[in-house]
């Protein structure tokens, strides 16, 4: 029976660096703006629910959350800790808690790799 087993894998999908965020938060708001324009002067093809989307669409993240693991990346990693826990019931057949395994990392810049 297997006791352990190794995980190469990137960090879920995360938030953008701060500067960036700064960036998008006040970008992102007037390429919506041109979206909703250019929908209205007959420049495009969207349907009335993407357009009213857009139109109720404002940009919420807390840009101090910077490289903080959002709620995709969080759905991601769940998800593959379900696919591990179905694949390997005998070895992962607690609930996962912080104290029930044992979970080892190595942080390194994946380009430094090649």
């Amino acid at each position: 029976m297997a006791q352990q087993f190794w995980l190469l894998s990137r960090h879920g999908t995360r938030n953008p660096g701060t500067e960036d965020m700064i960036t998008l938060q006040s970008l992102l708001p007037l390429i919506r703006n041109d979206v909703i324009s250019n929908h209205k002067a007959g420049r495009g093809s969207l349907c009335k629910k993407d357009i009213k989307n857009f139109e109720e669409w404002t940009f919420r993240a807390n840009v101090t959350d910077d490289k903080f693991l959002t709620r995709e990346g969080y759905k991601e990693l769940k998800g593959i800790g379900d696919r591990f826990q179905n694949r390997l019931p005998d070895l992962l057949s607690k609930p996962f808690v912080n104290s029930s395994y044992i979970v080892r990392r190595k942080c390194s810049n994946y380009n430094s790799l090649f």
